[in-house]
């Protein structure tokens, strides 16, 4: 379950970072920078980002907090919506979608069984060079965490 949140926490950055020129690029975690209460933190994750014309190419690699590796490549459409996984999506029949709320601010809900189980609030600084993800949501034993994920750009 663990590594289901790293990813889709990773996820649902990358899949944010659609429809602005500011967020395309490669972005790092910011390990000593980031929290999370929802189990350990991945030891590393790198976002690469393409903006196309109507749907952006997002890949994600890393390691989770157990050392196993991260992998996953997603489309997702410019102007929001829900998200494609091409490689390594979720395997628990979530699904994701994205709302654009402004230039500098994407919200993802995490959805299973019908039901809202995270929530992503996404917003770039104002000049361009990091990305702070906050992650809410209910684990499986029924305890709420937050999770804070900063993101430098490279």
């Amino acid at each position: 379950m663990r590594k289901l949140l790293v990813l889709l926490s990773a996820l649902g950055l990358a899949g944010t970072l659609y429809a602005a020129d500011s967020f395309t690029g490669t972005w790092k975690l910011d390990t000593a920078q980031s929290k999370y209460e929802s189990g350990p933190a991945p030891k590393e994750v790198t976002l690469m980002v393409q903006e196309g014309k109507d749907t952006n190419d997002v890949t994600v690699k890393g390691t989770d907090g157990s050392g196993k590796p991260l992998t996953t490549h997603l489309t997702h459409p410019t102007h929001g919506g829900p998200i494609t996984f091409l490689e390594g999506g979720p395997t628990d029949g979530s699904t994701e979608s994205v709302k654009i709320v402004d230039a500098n601010t994407r919200h993802l809900t995490t959805m299973q069984s019908g039901k809202e189980v995270a929530t992503e609030q996404i917003t770039l600084s104002a000049d361009g060079k990091t990305i702070r993800e906050v992650t809410k949501g209910t684990l499986p034993s029924g305890k709420p965490f937050t999770d804070v994920a900063i993101y430098e750009k490279q």
